[in-house]
């Protein structure tokens, strides 16, 4: 007994089967979550060193070489780059496509424990972070409404910080810009020298005198007591009352007799505010299993019970809701594939003339998508643009199995047969033919799914969602549809009338003309072979030269991002001024509904690998209204806004991507032309040349180098032979030096409510804000005394460089560029013609590659086109 006879003979059973079907992919629907985008695992990680107060040549040296050299002997490693920079080492760890970046993960960390233990204790312990689509902030929020921002961001880390971390599929919750709140004990180095006390006495005594240390444990009685030496400080005037040294006589000399002790904030490098006012900013991100529209609304619908509890003056300013977009997103998606599924049925009622064939297919399709999301689910995807646009796809193809066994079907019931056996007879006779072109249209979406790469992650949910919707429509073909027609199908003598009134109808007349164009090109073979070489001739010829390329098309996200760049050096207050202008042009467009700013950086900042690197750097990101309340694209307010803002020499304005940038694995723009050398300077001048050469490109916009002019410095250079003549070595000078500047943390406040704060010991503002007060600088000797500064140092003026890059420990300098209004590929190949004078005059040592989005477009097609010609080879192996 054939399937499609037991269906027949079977209805009710094949009726429950449907039901069941119907239940699971219900409850399949119902429990899959909700994302804009697949699950995109870039097989790269971020390795983030941070050593404070150190310049870009020192982490070049001390931290990235010995990090890159580390983590060389790593199994599947494809490159290893770095980037370094004041303060911080980024390295980026690429793997071989398909390799596990948790074992990656576990291989880099141990190779760093064997290099870390070699660097200096200063080095914060390296943080490695793994790449991946789903860390995109699902909200953006900022806040405001307190002008102290140390009390706004304790208020927001009180109240509303730990209130998110704590709801079901919230991954994290980081709290940008604020002040902090920090002890400062600030020493007065006059009164210092005249009592004899050292920096690294207080130091000692801060650190000595703030202690709780267990004692042990006693017995009496019947009872046992635990033993606790009671120490740490409880308040300021604890701190301001500890005894750090004596004079000559004899007396002890407090803290408060050579320093004031003020319960300040941290220096603050960055500004953060939104439409103007200063603030902080919530960004939320989701743990990768979780539902991005479930979690964005259900923090939405907490922050709005938890604005409830806060003062009246606090304020919401939203600016990005991943959310929202999904939701938008999927809707659309989903009633265009709704659209495609009506507009197949009427198609399907117009050529088969009869409501009953129709009602079949009008069950099947339904059934069909409702069956595909049991798959889908235990596959483990969400639904998302791709998957929901795999269904939307497949929508019209649901039908062409059911059509034909339709269509057999009558065939028979027209030579007599009633309609169970016509059912019968006529599935099965075409159930070979139609598992045959089922699987050979799956055979070339198939392939798609084991291609490597983003375009492999992206695209294998398009095309496993499209086999599983035809593999479920072939089941529900055979199935279903024999069910359906064996109950309610015509018979033959009802068909039979039909056909007599709609004799000439419009199909007939259509039937009548293509069998004379068939029976031409039968007759006439090699014109029509000729024709047919023509035609693909022509097709191929018109895709190779008149359609573009890109890997990603632009999408209206409703949010714009734009990155501010000053000349290195420039103060962050002059940053402010620039970035100010920025607000007022925004602002001033219609279709803004808010801009969020963020000024100059932060450890959180870097941390987090968002926002501004730097004093001279600004971040904007510009909220735009709904696209049904605005009659123009992000596109054209990006160009309005990049055309209004005024040149000028050195300040750089570069429209920034979100979503190309997380799926680029950090990479900000769509053109990275890299130019390897080993002298900095030589390869920075070729790069201007080539910056020079892309701005005549057209479509090419937001030109700018890597290659800055060093970031302005006093060289402290120790004398070594006068320093250890007064037994001093460098390690000593240095540490004081930086004692006395930047500052040391000793110890920490803790208070009852378990909130700590640390205790940071350094100079008076007035003692080490000019090159006059660091040169005189006390510097203690080893048998008492001090000696200024300038006795062992000499001071030179420099220019360090801002950032050093390496990949695959090379040096090398960026060329980056965006683009508008012209495709990818061709901007591409007027790039290559525009920039071949230059590389081809570069000596021996010096190359240059094409990176960015162009190389991850052009890995991917390699990708893809393998499976094509995988797919050709399928196709015709599955009909031989």
């Amino acid at each position: 007994m054939t399937i499609s006879e037991f269906s027949v003979k079977r209805s009710i059973s094949i009726l429950m089967f449907a039901l069941i079907l119907i239940v699971m992919g219900l409850w399949s629907l119902s429990t899959m979550k909700l994302d804009l985008l697949p699950d995109i695992e870039m097989p790269t990680l971020t390795v983030i060193t941070s050593y404070p107060g150190a310049a870009s040549e020192e982490i070049e040296r001390i931290v990235s070489e010995p990090l890159e050299k580390g983590v060389g002997t790593v199994t599947n490693l494809k490159s290893v780059s770095s980037i370094s920079k004041e303060n911080v080492s980024l390295l980026t760890i690429e793997f071989e496509s398909g390799t596990d970046t948790n074992v990656g993960a576990q291989d880099v960390r141990d190779a760093l424990d064997l290099v870390v233990s070699n660097l200096p204790d200063e080095i914060n312990r390296p943080i490695i972070v793994k790449m991946n689509v789903s860390q995109m902030p699902v909200l953006v929020i900022g806040i405001s409404g307190i002008e102290e921002t140390i009390t706004l961001k304790k208020l927001v880390d009180d109240k509303i910080s730990d209130r998110l971390k704590r709801m079901d599929g919230v991954g994290s919750v980081m709290v940008l810009g604020g002040d902090e709140r920090e002890i400062q004990v600030q020493m007065n180095y006059l009164k210092m020298q005249e009592l004899s006390i050292s920096s690294n006495a207080i130091i000692s005594s801060l650190r000595a005198q703030n202690l709780n240390l267990p004692a042990g444990i006693i017995n009496e009685g019947q009872r046992e007591f635990l033993l606790r030496s009671i120490g740490e400080f409880d308040s300021i005037s604890d701190i301001e009352s500890i005894i750090v040294g004596s004079t000559s006589y004899g007396e002890p000399v407090y803290l408060h007799n050579v320093a004031e002790v003020i319960d300040g904030k941290k220096e603050s490098r960055s500004y953060m505010r939104t439409d103007r006012e200063q603030g902080v900013v919530l960004m939320v991100t989701k743990q990768s299993s979780a539902n991005t529209v479930s979690v964005a609304k259900n923090v939405k619908n907490e922050l709005e019970k938890i604005s409830k509890e806060l003062p009246s003056n606090i304020i919401f300013y939203p600016i990005m809701d991943q959310g929202k977009e999904v939701s938008t997103v999927i809707s659309s998606t989903a009633t265009n594939a709704l659209v495609g599924g009506l507009l197949a049925v009427v198609f399907i009622f117009f050529f088969l003339h009869g409501w009953r064939p129709t009602l079949a297919i009008s069950v099947a399709i339904p059934l069909s998508i409702i069956a595909t999301f049991i798959p889908i689910k235990a596959a483990g995807y969400s639904l998302n643009i791709m998957t929901l646009g795999g269904l939307a796809l497949g929508v019209g193809m649901l039908v062409d199995n059911a059509v034909v066994v339709i269509e057999n079907i009558y065939r028979n019931m027209e030579t007599g047969k009633n309609r169970k056996d016509a059912a019968s007879t006529g599935a099965s006779q075409v159930s070979m033919a139609i598992i045959a072109s089922t699987f050979t249209t799956v055979a070339v979406f198939l392939p798609m799914s084991l291609s490597s790469g983003v375009a492999g992650q992206l695209s294998r949910g398009l095309s496993l969602t499209v086999s599983f919707s035809l593999l479920a429509s072939l089941i529900v073909a055979l199935t279903v549809v024999p069910m359906i027609a064996s109950n309610i199908f015509k018979r033959q003598e009802e068909r039979q009338t039909i056909k007599k009134k709609n004799v000439r109808g419009p199909m007939h007349i259509i039937r009548d003309k293509y069998g004379k164009i068939l029976a031409w090109t039968l007759k006439s073979r090699r014109t029509m072979l000729s024709f047919l070489v023509l035609i693909i001739i022509t097709t191929v010829g018109a895709g190779w030269f008149f359609v573009g390329m890109e890997f990603m098309p632009k999408a209206d996200t409703g949010t714009i991002t734009f990155n501010l760049e000053l000349p290195v050096g420039a103060r962050l207050s002059e940053t402010d001024l620039k970035a100010g202008i920025l607000e007022d042009i925004a602002l001033s467009i219609p279709e803004v509904e808010r801009i969020m700013m963020m000024i100059g950086s932060s450890p959180v900042m870097q941390m987090a690998a968002f926002g501004p690197e730097g004093s001279n750097q600004a971040m904007a990101m510009i909220k735009l209204y709904d696209e049904d309340q605005r009659t123009r694209s992000a596109e054209e307010i990006t160009n309005e806004i990049r055309d209004r803002f005024p040149e000028s020499p050195g300040i750089k304005l570069e429209n920034q991507d979100m979503a190309s940038t997380s799926m680029m694995g950090g990479s900000s723009s769509a053109i990275d032309i890299k130019i390897f050398g080993k002298d900095l300077d030589r390869t920075g001048a070729y790069a201007l040349e080539i910056e020079k050469a892309i701005r005549t490109v057209d479509g090419a916009v937001d030109v700018h180098s890597s290659y800055e002019q060093g970031k302005p410095e006093i060289s402290i250079q120790i004398n070594k032979e006068k320093a250890m003549r007064l037994g001093l070595p460098v390690a000593v000078v240095a540490g004081q030096l930086r004692t006395f500047t930047l500052g040391t943390v000793s110890t920490r406040l803790r208070e009852k409510n378990g909130d700590e704060t640390d205790i940071r010991v350094r100079l008076r503002e007035e003692d080490r804000l000019t090159r006059e007060a660091i040169e005189s600088l006390p510097i203690n000797l080893p048998m008492g005394g001090t000696v200024p500064l300038k006795e062992v140092a000499d001071f030179q003026e420099s220019y360090g460089p801002i950032e050093i890059e390496h990949e695959d420990q090379t040096r090398l300098v960026h060329v980056y560029a965006n683009r508008t209004e012209r495709n990818l590929g061709d901007i591409v190949t007027d790039i290559k013609i525009a920039i071949a004078p230059i590389v081809e005059k570069f000596p021996s040592g010096y190359n240059y590659e094409l990176g960015g989005e162009n190389e991850t477009m052009k890995d991917s097609f390699k990708d893809l086109t393998l499976a094509m010609i995988m797919a050709i080879i399928l196709v015709y192996a599955i009909m031989a």
